[in-house]
C-alpha cells in the first residue's frame, strides 16, 4: 500500500474507527493486548453516535482536548504497579 492510499483510507475513517485502531496499538504496547476487545468496545460505546462521523468532515464544534481538535485523547501511565490506559 502506498502513502497516498494510506492517506485516502485515513481520511475516510470515522472517529470510532481511528480511535479503535489507536487503542488497539496502545493496548498492545502496554501489555493489555488480551483485553483490547473490551477496551475498544467501551471506547466505541462512549463515542456513539458522534463517533461514526468522518474525520474528514468539519467538526460540529472544535474541541480543545487535542491540538488536532479530536474530541478524545489517549494516555497511559508509566511506572505504576499495573498498566492502564486512559481517555
Amino acid at each position: 500500500m502506498n502513502a497516498a492510499s494510506v492517506a485516502d483510507q485515513v481520511s475516510v475513517e470515522s472517529h470510532s474507527q481511528r480511535g479503535s485502531r489507536q487503542l488497539i496499538a496502545l493496548c498492545r504496547a502496554i501489555g493489555l493486548g488480551a483485553r483490547e476487545n473490551e477496551v475498544v468496545g467501551l471506547f466505541r460505546s462512549m463515542v456513539a453516535p458522534w463517533g461514526d462521523r468522518s474525520i474528514a468532515s468539519d467538526p460540529v464544534w472544535p474541541s480543545d482536548v487535542c491540538d488536532d481538535h479530536t474530541p478524545y485523547e489517549f494516555s497511559f501511565v508509566l511506572g505504576a504497579s499495573r498498566s492502564f490506559a486512559c481517555w
